[in-house]
């Protein structure tokens, strides 16, 4: 989710030059005489955009809008898991070919969605995952190449 920073105000007690002001003026001059208005500072907090702030393809009306992008990445994040689970139940090797595969296609999954919704630390640990899985995929192949050259 997107966060803009919003100005939230609260009155100062002091001029520019320092001085304490007057709280019943409405003006609100300094009590020193000076001929600048009080300024009156801002604090920044978090607050989440308005409807019309953002981009048409996001605008719904629901809390939570779930796109393509999530539903592919969702696709993804299950293949991790399950090839994990196959794992775990020795269903599967995690020197054979399909843990590999299932690993790099979830996480080639995982980008498609960190490209609409981007978020670093995902997108980091996701590379590396399909690049253990590359790895993984690649020592399979030439396992298979020298077994069959020697066969």
């Amino acid at each position: 989710m997107n966060f803009v920073l919003s100005g939230f105000r609260f009155r100062s007690d002091r001029c520019h030059n320092g001085h304490s002001s007057r709280r019943h003026s409405a003006v609100r001059r300094c009590m020193e005489g000076c001929e600048q208005p009080v300024r009156r500072m801002s604090l920044a907090i978090l607050s989440i955009p308005s409807q019309a702030s953002r981009p048409r393809l996001y605008r719904s009306k629901a809390l939570i809008a779930y796109h393509w992008h999530d539903f592919i990445g969702n696709v993804g994040v299950f293949l991790v898991l399950l090839s994990y689970f196959l794992l775990q139940l020795e269903r599967i090797n995690s020197s054979g070919m399909r843990y590999s595969l299932m690993n790099a296609v979830g996480a080639i999954l995982i980008c498609v969605s960190l490209f609409f919704n981007f978020n670093l630390s995902s997108l980091i640990i996701e590379i590396c995952w399909l690049a253990i899985s590359g790895y993984g995929i690649y020592r399979c192949l030439s396992k298979k190449r020298a077994s069959r050259a020697n066969a």
